[in-house]
């Protein structure tokens, strides 16, 4: 995958979190709320499940583990190619 789309993609997914993190600490007008609190759960489920599955590749390529798994929660897939990168 291309730097710049990986680049874009982060940019993107901290775009996101921050108006989920807003959303919490200030809530927007129904049914706003909901959507993105929704929309935030389910993300980060599925950064969850990313971790599980993707946790071997991790580890195989990086030197600190932790930081990378957070980062692979924030930003996903766009995080996990950069880890693949680092290894190939």
């Amino acid at each position: 995958m291309n730097n710049t789309i990986l680049l874009g993609g982060k940019f993107v997914s901290i775009a996101f979190w921050g108006a989920v993190i807003v959303n919490v600490l200030r809530p927007y007008p129904e049914p706003y709320h909901a959507l993105f609190l929704g929309a935030g759960g389910l993300i980060l489920l599925i950064h969850i499940v990313e971790c599980a599955l993707f946790l071997q590749v991790v580890r195989d390529n990086t030197k600190n583990l932790t930081a990378d798994l957070i980062q692979v929660l924030l930003f996903g897939v766009f995080h996990v190619k950069v880890v693949q990168q680092r290894g190939a």
